[in-house]
């Protein structure tokens, strides 16, 4: 009898470390467990992220204002902005403004120039052309650009024209001479049917 017992007591001592042992291996697998679904999740707004500032960036626009305004620069804004939006970013018109020199209402475009005009800017300029005054006075009056006698300023002032689209066209009909139809603008390169189409009830081709 004497001999049964430490055996007992060994026996009941390997039991108790195998138990400990099974034991801490559950709790250490189930750790892993909870760490995994963590990891995971946090890759994800990341991502979300990413994709929302790339979509934002797509659906904005620069816009140059200049001349008779209170804060001249570039702003930001979004694709379908009017004029009179970008001018109020801008700080509204100043007390000199030249307020017929601009259609308030026209749509803007990526890279436009939007130069407002000064009260007595274009006379100073021209040094009292009474011809090119009353060609300036006669597109203000029906609401047209004449693309054949408008300035590179005038040109500047319509949708999706910017200064090289603006030089391109007078450069052609110095060299073609006038044009003929609102239509014959699709000849300058970079105007084509996207650009005409906002232009066209802006221009005329007069005498």
């Amino acid at each position: 009898m004497k001999n049964l017992i430490p055996k007992i007591i060994a026996f009941f001592l390997l039991s108790a470390s195998l138990t400990a042992c099974s034991g801490n291996s559950y709790f250490e697998d189930e750790n892993v467990e909870e760490l995994n679904p963590e990891n995971a999740s946090e890759e994800e707004p990341e991502n979300s992220a990413g994709k929302e500032e790339s979509a934002a960036d797509e659906n904005r626009i620069y816009v140059y204002v200049t001349g008779a305004v209170n804060k001249p620069g570039v702003y930001e804004v979004h694709p379908d902005a009017r004029a009179f939006e970008v001018l109020e970013l801008a700080g509204g018109l100043s007390e000199d403004a030249d307020t017929e020199s601009v259609n308030l209402a026209k749509e803007v475009m990526d890279e436009d120039v939007l130069h407002i005009y000064r009260i007595g800017e274009i006379q100073t300029e021209t040094d009292g052309n009474d011809t090119y005054m009353n060609e300036r006075v006669g597109s203000v009056d029906d609401g047209k650009i004449n693309i054949n006698t408008a300035s590179k300023e005038q040109l500047l002032t319509l949708p999706g024209i910017g200064e090289q689209k603006a030089e391109a066209i007078i450069e052609y009909r110095n060299k073609n001479g006038k044009f003929k139809t609102p239509e014959d603008i699709k000849n300058i390169p970079g105007i084509k049917e996207g650009v005409f189409n906002k232009i066209q009830d802006s221009i005329k081709a007069g005498d």
